[in-house]
């Protein structure tokens, strides 16, 4: 439900939230909005409890820092699983991003690659908890 009372879809709440925080980019809203609707029912709906990893890029020195820092507070109530380490801020993307979208820095690059690898990490590690998990309670 929104400040006015409308029932949420996603054009209204894509223009409230754009509306409510002031943002110039509304790719935080977007999101926003996806996961609000990924996230029904509540408590049972298909992101509920998942892994998650999270990176990004932005054209000045944060590299989203403020996004992700924000994404993350989202991935609380949905007890979405996140990945805590390593973080990846890509600063000053124009410089780090060919002109098709492929991110040519090095650096950047094996970054990607070390929290793609410690991601399948985590969810392994999430795994072999829940069957634990399962394996405990059925006893």
């Amino acid at each position: 439900m929104l400040p006015n009372g409308r029932a949420t879809t996603p054009n209204n709440t894509h223009a409230a939230c754009a509306r409510i925080t002031g943002l110039l980019n509304d790719t935080t809203c977007l999101l926003k909005n996806a996961i609000d609707w990924a996230s029904r029912p509540t408590g049972q709906s298909v992101i509920y409890g998942k892994p998650a990893a999270v990176m990004g890029a932005a054209a000045g020195r944060s590299g989203s820092m403020r996004a992700q820092i924000h994404l993350r507070q989202i991935f609380v109530p949905l007890n979405i699983q996140g990945l805590n380490k390593p973080e990846i801020f890509v600063t000053f993307a124009k410089e780090k991003f060919d002109e098709d979208g492929r991110l040519i820095d090095e650096d950047f690059r094996n970054q990607v690659a070390a929290q793609l690898t410690a991601f399948k990490a985590w969810i392994e590690l999430l795994q072999s908890h829940s069957a634990h998990q399962v394996t405990s309670t059925s006893r």
